[in-house]
């Protein structure tokens, strides 16, 4: 039988995962007065409450369950990553499908990127992508040793479903 206490923690848990994704969402959606509000409407700016380093030790947590890291990277990928783009949402889905079968993340060249803080543009330390990238690394590696010869990385499959969330 489950205690109170138990299903307490798991609806907690389940709480924080969707408020993640709700802030996700908002950000995906480009909500600015979310994201980085003007200093004088004195609301919650995520950006400095949810600072990209913050989130990156969060999704590299493997103590976590995987649908609260898949939760914080998406909050990751729409709060600093892709934010302020003039791309829409739609078109960096169809980026996904230009990437080749086989891609060397350490040729790869990281740039930092412009962030719009507190009415004024600030710098996005590439210290922070460099970590992303590294973590990414390490994440797809992990899938690669766990995966037989033959079989795709990312198996859609039911007993393969926890340990893709972090890539969907």
């Amino acid at each position: 039988m489950i205690s109170n206490q138990d299903t307490n923690k798991y609806f907690e848990k389940d709480l924080f995962r969707h408020q993640l994704d709700l802030l996700a969402q908002m950000c995906h959606n480009q909500q600015y007065l979310a994201i980085d509000p003007p200093p004088e409407r004195r609301l919650l700016n995520l950006s400095l409450e949810l600072p990209a380093n913050l989130v990156l030790k969060c999704i590299s947590d493997t103590r976590l369950p995987q649908d609260l890291r898949a939760s914080f990277t998406r909050l990751m990928l729409h709060l600093h990553v892709i934010r302020g783009s003039p791309l829409n949402a739609v078109h960096h889905a169809r980026l996904w499908r230009e990437i080749p079968l086989h891609v060397i993340i350490s040729g790869n060249s990281s740039r930092s990127g412009n962030g719009y803080v507190d009415g004024g543009h600030i710098q996005t330390e590439g210290k922070v992508f460099d970590k992303l990238l590294k973590t990414v690394d390490v994440y797809l590696e992990e899938l690669c040793k766990t995966t037989r010869e033959g079989e795709p990385v990312l198996d859609p499959s039911a007993s393969k479903l926890e340990q893709n969330r972090l890539t969907f």
